[in-house]
């Protein structure tokens, strides 16, 4: 049987995560001795199956310098399964948000559930919506690497994305916020057509079946979609396992 590990990492919070460091994705790529490591990363981001240190910020991106190494020690490639259109679209999407001063709109929202008299049952979502986000950042700050790569950080992600791209969204239309309702909507669709494609992109290299180990690297956010969309897509000569599953 072929094996999937789909590794989440967590991007700049590795930075301030002593449970968690960047360092750590290497050992673990070491550890499970992939045949390739297909990476969240966009083509023209690599260079020769290595990853171009071009990112306007490089302390966002602390894992890049183990992902090279892993490859380099491992003598395999990096593959990109990036949405290639993404950032563009990501860009387009920034300047409506700037356009329409969604940050300070969104707080506005928020501010005028939580403190006049609106609906009780409207103040008790704003207060899990704000609850439910903090403890993602807890453990995106605290966590150890099992742990952002289990079933329990996968449903916080997944919750938080429920409560923030359907409740707010809900309570955006509902108090006539509809900027930021429609704003919600265009990111909702924006992520659920990334991990389409990224899924898309996986299985496009995975179904030559000449991969016995392959290493998956994304943010851990996309973790939970992913492995949903694989499962009932990848070969059957396939299965989706944790890398610390990698010596059972």
């Amino acid at each position: 049987m072929n094996n999937i590990f789909i590794i989440g990492i967590t991007h700049s919070f590795h930075n301030e995560n002593i449970n968690y460091p960047a360092q750590i994705i290497e050992k673990i790529l070491i550890d499970i001795s992939p045949d390739l490591i297909l990476l969240e990363i966009t083509e023209d981001k690599l260079n020769k199956g290595k990853i171009k240190i071009s990112k306007e910020d490089p302390s966002q991106y602390p894992e890049i310098e183990y992902l090279n190494n892993a490859a380099t020690r491992l003598n395999i490639s990096i593959l990109p399964i990036e949405y290639n259109d993404y950032y563009n679209k990501l860009h387009d999407l920034y300047l409506l948000m700037n356009e329409t001063f969604y940050a300070d709109k969104k707080a506005d929202l928020i501010n005028l559930i939580l403190n006049t008299n609106s609906n009780s049952l409207d103040k008790v979502l704003i207060k899990n919506n704000i609850f439910i986000e903090e403890q993602y950042l807890y453990f995106a700050k605290t966590a150890n690497a099992e742990t952002i790569n289990s079933k329990v950080f996968d449903d916080i992600v997944q919750i938080n994305h429920i409560w923030e791209f359907e409740v707010f969204t809900y309570l955006a239309y509902k108090y006539n916020f509809n900027n930021i309702g429609h704003i919600q909507q265009l990111q909702q669709e924006l992520w659920n057509k990334r991990n389409v494609q990224m899924s898309n992109n996986i299985l496009n290299v995975i179904k030559s079946n000449i991969y016995k180990k392959v290493a998956i690297v994304v943010g851990a956010e996309h973790r939970y979609m992913l492995k949903k969309i694989l499962q009932d897509q990848i070969p059957a000569s396939y299965s989706i396992k944790e890398y610390y599953q990698n010596k059972i």
